[in-house]
């Protein structure tokens, strides 16, 4: 009979050193779960905000707008925005009417809703608009310039695409 108390006790033992391994083991899997999920959701959210600003980009420096005279109309009849006319340069009036324009309106029509951005015109005439961050501010953001025909001369276009 005293064998059969051993064994017993043997076994509880055993069981027990394989349980406390085991939840080792998954708790060491939890958390490299829960880092990869977190670094998974950081790049996917990097990733919408490359694409909301190459959009945005686009939409200003390569089309007219829609309608193509936006800039003479109220913000409930534009579709979006775009700074060319119709000899695919941009066109000062255009710059002006977006400078103009509120700040939410000017998101909502770039798709850049739920984000903010800085834009930079640099030329013959320079402009900016949009909320400019203070230098000490660390935020995910995106950088994107192009360069544009603007009144016989080169301009730069810069827009900065933020999420606070």
């Amino acid at each position: 009979m005293l064998q059969i108390n051993s064994k017993g006790q043997s076994f509880s033992l055993d069981l027990l050193a394989a349980l406390i391994i085991f939840l080792i083991v998954l708790g060491f899997v939890v958390s490299n779960y829960s880092e990869a999920l977190v670094s998974a959701n950081n790049l996917n959210e990097k990733i919408v905000l490359q694409r909301k600003a190459f959009s945005a980009m686009e939409l200003l420096t390569s089309t007219k707008g829609k309608p193509e005279n936006w800039n003479e109309l109220n913000f409930t009849d534009i579709n979006s925005i775009g700074l060319l006319n119709s000899e695919k340069k941009a066109s000062e009036e255009k710059l002006s009417a977006f400078i103009n324009l509120d700040y939410t309106e000017s998101k909502n029509l770039l798709g850049l809703n739920e984000l903010d951005y800085f834009f930079s015109f640099t030329g013959e005439d320079s402009i900016e608009s949009g909320l400019q961050l203070d230098a000490n501010v660390q935020v995910d953001s995106v950088v994107l310039r192009r360069i544009v025909s603007y009144k016989g001369s080169e301009a730069v276009v810069e827009l900065k695409v933020y999420k606070i």
